[in-house]
């Protein structure tokens, strides 16, 4: 379970990111 606790924060985090890079490339474009 310790391990699901570890990797599910990380993905939240991971998708977060990748939106926020994908708007940033948009408003460049």
């Amino acid at each position: 379970m310790d391990e699901m606790r570890k990797i599910l924060p990380a993905v939240s985090v991971a998708i977060v990111r990748g939106d926020t890079v994908l708007l940033v490339k948009r408003a460049r474009q």
